[in-house]
């Protein structure tokens, strides 16, 4: 009778153990996705042919990385320009994501971008702060 008494005390502790572990992991998820709330920019533009199309966004980062999120079915080239830097131009394919790790903190950046298109097609794109894009 008493091993039965302590196996119902064994299961409580064993319970209680697992009820607090299962706590710190979603305290763990909620920190994560407060993380995940990185700042983001929606830089589409319409095409204006051949001619590089800038957004009128100004973006800042906060970390030194941006992500570009090509949202298109086709391949753009999108141009980052800060003041008093030389420009940087990435090729993202359709759909796909750039991450430029030398961003300058705190640098005010114009985005442009180019696509073989129509002109007049939408060309969109979203930047985010930090390494990481939403799922598309």
């Amino acid at each position: 009778m008493l091993i039965k008494k302590g196996g119902r005390n064994m299961k409580k502790w064993l319970c209680l153990l697992m009820a607090g572990a299962f706590s710190l992991m979603l305290l763990g998820c909620a920190e994560k996705e407060q993380a995940a709330g990185q700042s983001q920019w929606d830089c589409s533009v319409a095409c204006a042919g051949d001619a590089v199309t800038y957004s009128d966004k100004e973006i800042v980062s906060d970390t030194g990385i941006l992500a570009f999120q090509n949202r298109n079915d086709f391949k753009i080239t999108v141009h980052l320009l800060g003041e008093g830097q030389d420009e940087q131009t990435f090729e993202t394919e359709a759909g796909g994501v750039t991450v430029f790790y030398q961003a300058a903190k705190q640098q005010a950046y114009t985005i442009g971008i180019q696509a073989d298109v129509d002109e007049g097609t939408v060309i969109e794109l979203m930047v985010y702060d930090g390494e990481r894009a939403e799922a598309y």
